[in-house]
C-alpha cells in the first residue's frame, strides 16, 4: 500500500469543474487496485452519492479511507461564525464522519483572499488547510487579464497553521 490519496482530480474523468464521469464506487475500487489507502471527495460527490455517510462506506467497502475534500474558496465561509456556510456545514458533517481531513482550497475571486481567516475556521472542524499552489488566478473583472501571476505567500503562511486533524 501507498499510504497516499487518490484525489479526486486523479480520478474523476473530467475537467476540474465538470461532473464526474465515474461514479464514486468505480473510482474507489480503481484507487483500491491502485493500492492507495486514501481517497479526495469533492462537494459534488456527496449529493450526488447519497451524502456523507453514503460515501463514507463506498470508500470503506473498498479499502479506503476518505482523507481530503475539495475544493473551498473564500466564498464558502460565512461572514459569521455564528451562521456558517453550507460548505461549512458539510464540512463539519463530513469531519464527524471521517476523522481529520485536508481540505485543499484556493482564492479564484477577485478580491483579497484571507487564508489565516480559512485555516482558523478549518480548525474548528479538525480539518488541515491544503493551499492549491496554482500559476494562475482568474479574473473576473471586465478588462482584465483571464489569468494572473498570484502572490502566494498569503496561502503558504496559512499551511503552517495548526490544526487539531
Amino acid at each position: 500500500m501507498t499510504g497516499l490519496t487518490a484525489s479526486y482530480v486523479t480520478l474523476h474523468g473530467a475537467g476540474f469543474t465538470d461532473p464526474a464521469r465515474t461514479p464514486f464506487a468505480a473510482r474507489a475500487a480503481a484507487a483500491a487496485r491502485a493500492g492507495f489507502t486514501g481517497i479526495g471527495v469533492q462537494f459534488a460527490d456527496l449529493a450526488a452519492h447519497g451524502g456523507v455517510g453514503a460515501v463514507r462506506t463506498v470508500a470503506a467497502d473498498a479499502g479506503l479511507t476518505v482523507t481530503e475534500a475539495e475544493f473551498l474558496g473564500g466564498w464558502a465561509l460565512a461572514e459569521s461564525v455564528a451562521a456558517p456556510s453550507g460548505a461549512e456545514v458539510t464540512l463539519a458533517e463530513a469531519a464527524r464522519a471521517w476523522g481529520p481531513l485536508r481540505v485543499t482550497s484556493g482564492e479564484f475571486a477577485a478580491g483579497p483572499a484571507d487564508p489565516g481567516r480559512a485555516a482558523d475556521r478549518l480548525a474548528e472542524l479538525a480539518a488541515r488547510l491544503a493551499p492549491w499552489a496554482s500559476p494562475w488566478r482568474w479574473r473576473h473583472s471586465p478588462g482584465a487579464p483571464c489569468a494572473t501571476i498570484p502572490r502566494h505567500s498569503t496561502w503558504s503562511g496559512a499551511a503552517g497553521r495548526r490544526t487539531r486533524g
